[in-house]
């Protein structure tokens, strides 16, 4: 196989190992803000959903945040 074929055989090997490599995890503050959203719901057990604006939450878990989204205070949609 002639050397100039080098780079693309190499490229081809890596590519795919790239293109399935693990989605980054989210920002640390999108996480702190889900976990405080999250720790309300706990201390208020009497709430079925709540919501900040941002992340809507259900005992079963939260959404994910919007991109550019300012969250608001916490507050309980259904009891």
């Amino acid at each position: 196989m002639p050397l100039s074929r080098l780079p693309l055989l190499m490229f081809l090997l890596v590519a795919p190992v790239l293109a399935i490599a693990d989605e980054p995890a989210p920002p640390a503050d999108v996480r702190v803000e889900t976990d405080v959203v999250q720790a309300w719901g706990r201390d208020h057990a009497d709430c079925a959903e709540w919501s900040d604006g941002c992340v809507a939450c259900t005992k079963e878990g939260c959404s994910t945040p919007g991109i550019a989204c300012t969250p608001q205070e916490i507050v309980c949609r259904r009891k």
